[in-house]
């Protein structure tokens, strides 16, 4: 496990070096300290993979590059958090099939028509309020107790 832990933090600051340049600065060094060890020994104990990581970082550097999540991501202590990255793995898993499934052909698009039903509308609306007018007035007299 101590040679795979090895590999992958220096694959890691390898990563981030080739896309930040001399500007990355890869935590601590390519050897891993004490917290970075327990970080990968508990990201691959929970069944992660190289490859794996390598899915997640690629679909971390696009959405820093589109600016919709923060450098912050790329950290290991935010990386390699199981449940962030069990997260992040799957979001990029569907950004990645959403993304295959876009160059896929489509059937020509077929729009339902819907005719509006007024008196049926009218009769939802007051079945909503007849169900709800009892919060709504609880929430009212609360809301009135509390301002005084």
């Amino acid at each position: 496990m101590e040679h795979r832990i090895i590999a992958a933090q220096e694959s890691y600051c390898r990563g981030l070096l080739e896309v930040f340049g001399d500007d990355a600065v890869c935590i601590g060094s390519m050897a891993p300290n004490m917290a970075e060890q327990r970080w990968w020994y508990e990201f691959f104990k929970a069944g992660f993979t190289e490859q794996n990581l390598e899915t997640v970082v690629r679909f971390l550097l696009r959405e820093i590059k589109k600016e919709k999540r923060n450098l912050g991501a790329l950290k290991l202590s935010n990386l390699l958090d199981p449940i962030r990255f069990k997260e992040d793995l799957i979001v990029a898993k569907l950004a990645h099939k959403l993304k295959a499934d876009a160059f896929k052909p489509q059937g020509p698009v077929k729009r339902a028509v819907v005719q509006a039903d007024p008196e049926r509308e009218r009769a939802a609306l007051e079945r909503f309020r007849a169900e709800n007018s009892e919060a709504l007035r609880k929430y009212k007299r609360q809301h009135n107790e509390n301002r005084n």
